[in-house]
């Protein structure tokens, strides 16, 4: 009942913490008008970037009688001997963070408010700085500067990279490469500051000066190193986790009570989310407690069942453990996991402590003498060799990825509540010395094999999608155009995908979208027409390779209209082992209940530019109709409106032509389609005015309900 009541008691306190948090004074008013503000602020750190840099500021006050609460992120083309801990006054204009434009895309509005900051600004001029009072700032980013600097010197490119990001906090100077290649084997994790680090650095610490002091003064000085630690890194959520467990340890030697991991992991929970609730949506933070959590609750279960008497049987457990655990917070966050990263971990986590102390003491000693810091981190450098290469190894393996796209609510509480209960049944029948089943071993032996079984077949349940009717996605590619289309039998099909405006659409928007959806492969990718606002993230597809494409489709045009844009489409998709189709009038595809007919262009047709022969797709799905233009002219209109459409003929939905251009869908035209709804993909604020007025309201008085990407982002529709 006491629980109870504390649980109670902790839910409410949070909820009054979050919407106080949220009732706190918003300027969209600023925002809107885009006016220019003044704003002081202190300096917690500062990232310099090929575009500029970046700081991020506590305190901010944007009016001289106004309490310094706000916390935001400003962007700067210079900041010349600006440091951490200096405030600075400044002139600027005030932006929101934008949400995630397309299904698995990243959510920048949702990743700085979980670190505590509500606007951005782009800042016009520096006009003061006001040093820190406390030089502690200075000197922790002094030390961490020329750390950096000596890790550049004694260790090669990519190792330099893992050492800052792995014992500073400091992932800009981490090589791509390196960074894809742990991701794809599941170490990643080695590369934030976490608990590991802390009991290295921190209880290392302890042990050495127990020998010449006692606990209390050997635990403050600890404590205190620790905390230091934790600031110079940049204070991210796993390492202030790590922090207070700590701190919380050392009370115990000191008072001389014992110490309870997970008690003291909710206490920490309960200090983070009290500073800053939203830190309850932060990745960093799931993963970090929810590997603590698997340590204290599931392991031991674990053991219970199949023992852990011996190192390697122990290490098998604790891995396997945190995987059951995170492996449902890294399917949202990444849409895939490494089933072979419980096994690389074997390796990778009990070597860790030699590279951190190889780096450690590397580091130390090249603050003093570049060649002994060499030396000390050559085996930490070899180890992150051997690391690389079994990376590469377990790539080579089949089934080295599992793709699960992004899971649904259901899955996830299913999944949750199946390894409560097999936790629980582990417990019940071997959790006591005097249970029967310990007397009967035949017994023993099938609850251990289907208990085994359950876990390791647990993890597949995250791959399950239950899609029962046809989904079709617009895409929000910014000025351009991109349509996702899946049956229920899971026939894919991309129409388009590129954007004039909107760089790395590829690897931002289309590759996170496809993977959230569980998409390792497209049946067919069809090709309106070859301008860049259509292919340019096709292409990357292509070229990639990372999601298969059974066949591209052009239109079927004559020689003389074929540029140099659409042969070396073509090209490329033969070069890379992938079959090129053509569409003209009449072609069509069918998949179960879905049939798409290509409407245009017809053959022998001639025009003047690329957009006179997009071609034009109707989709039908049982009594859902669609009519994809791309970038259909007005002549094309006129044909389609002459020659094909015919009387009585009524789409559910229009993709209108060209982005909204004034010069397509015709009062002629939308009196042919009838269309009950129009989506129109176009970019916020576009150079070209798209969708042009003229067209909306051509639309409006059809009786058309319009939808337009730039304003709802990606246009999502599951008809029965």
């Amino acid at each position: 009942m006491a629980e109870a009541i504390v649980l109670f008691l902790c839910f409410g306190l949070g909820l009054c913490r979050f919407l106080y948090e949220e009732s706190k004074r918003s300027y969209g008013d600023l925002i809107k008008e885009n006016t220019e503000i003044e704003l002081q602020g202190r300096v917690d750190w500062v990232k310099e970037s090929e575009y500029g840099v970046t700081l991020m500021l506590s305190n901010v006050t944007l009016a001289k009688k106004e309490r310094g609460s706000l916390k935001l992120v400003a962007f700067v083309s210079e900041a010349d001997g600006i440091l951490p801990g200096d405030r600075i006054r400044a002139d600027g204009v005030l932006g929101e963070f934008d949400r995630a434009g397309n299904p698995g895309e990243f959510d920048s509005f949702l990743y700085y408010r979980s670190l505590g900051c509500q606007y951005s600004c782009e800042i016009e001029a520096i006009t003061g700085v006001k040093r820190a009072k406390l030089p502690i700032y200075r000197m922790l980013m002094a030390v961490r500067s020329r750390l950096q600097s000596v890790y550049q010197v004694i260790c090669k490119e990519d190792a330099a990279g893992v050492y800052q990001a792995m014992l500073l906090g400091e992932k800009s100077e981490l090589l791509a490469e390196t960074k894809e290649l742990y991701s794809d084997g599941g170490i990643s994790h080695i590369l934030a500051i976490s608990g590991l680090h802390i009991a290295v650095l921190g209880m290392g610490l302890y042990r050495v000066l127990r020998r010449v002091g006692g606990f209390r003064t050997s635990g403050v000085l600890a404590g205190l190193v620790i905390c230091l630690y934790v600031i110079m890194t940049g204070s991210a959520v796993s390492a202030c986790r790590a922090g207070i467990m700590f701190v919380i340890q050392l009370l115990s030697f000191i008072v001389k009570r014992s110490y309870d991991m997970l008690s003291a992991a909710a206490a920490a929970l309960l200090v983070l989310l009290w500073h800053n609730p939203w830190y309850l949506f932060h990745s960093g933070c799931q993963l970090s407690f929810g590997a603590v959590f698997a340590i204290g609750l599931v392991y031991p279960s674990l053991s219970c069942v199949f023992g852990a008497k011996r190192p390697i049987a122990k290490a098998l457990l604790s891995s396997l453990s945190v995987s059951l655990v995170t492996f449902p917070i890294l399917s949202c966050s990444f849409y895939e996991l490494s089933p072979y990263s419980i096994l690389l971990n074997l390796i990778v986590i009990p070597c860790m402590t030699l590279v951190m102390l190889s780096g450690l003491m590397g580091g130390t000693a090249g603050f003093f003498w570049l060649g002994l810091g060499k030396f000390l981190v050559a085996l930490g450098q070899y180890i992150l060799q051997i690391y690389a290469t079994l990376c590469r190894w377990i790539c080579l393996l089949p089934y080295s990825k599992y793709l699960t796209g992004k899971p649904s609510q259901f899955i996830l509480m299913l999944y949750y509540l199946l390894l409560t209960c097999l936790v629980a049944i582990c417990m019940a029948l071997f959790g006591r010395q005097n249970d029967d089943t310990k007397k009967n071993d035949v017994n023993r032996l099938f609850y251990k094999l289907f208990l085994a079984g359950s876990f390791l077949l647990l993890p597949f349940l995250l791959g399950i999608r239950m899609q029962r009717n046809l989904y079709v996605c617009f895409l929000n590619v910014s000025q351009g155009d991109g349509i996702f289309i899946q049956t229920e039998d899971n026939i894919r099909i991309l129409v388009d995908g590129g954007s004039s405006d909107k760089r790395n659409l590829y690897q931002k928007s289309l590759l996170p979208f496809l993977k959230s959806r569980g998409v390792d492969a497209l049946d067919f990718a069809v090709v309106t027409h070859p301008d860049e606002d259509h292919i340019s993230a096709l292409k990357e597809l292509i070229e990639q390779g990372e999601i298969a494409l059974g066949q591209l489709l052009l239109p079927r045009i004559d020689k003389a209209l074929q540029d140099e844009a659409y042969c070396n489409l073509a090209e490329l998709a033969k070069e890379n082992g992938i079959t090129v189709g053509y569409l003209s009038q009449g072609d069509r595809l069918c998949a179960g209940s879905l049939i798409i007919t290509c409407l245009y262009p017809y053959k022998g047709l001639i025009t003047e530019d690329r957009n006179g022969y997009s071609t034009v797709l109707e989709v039908k799905y049982k009594e859902y109709t669609m009519l994809l233009t791309g970038d259909l002219d007005e002549a094309g209109e006129e044909y389609l409106s002459k020659h094909v459409l015919g009387e009585g003929k009524k789409y559910t939905l229009l993709k209108v032509a060209h982005h909204g251009s004034k010069y397509s869908t015709t009062e002629a035209f939308l009196e042919k389609v009838k269309a009950e709804y129009a989506v129109i993909s176009c970019g916020k604020k576009n150079r070209y005015g798209h969708p042009h007025d003229e067209v909306l309201q051509r639309l409006e008085q059809a009786g058309i309900k319009v939808r337009i990407t730039a304003e709802e982002g990606a246009i999502q529709m599951s008809p029965h």
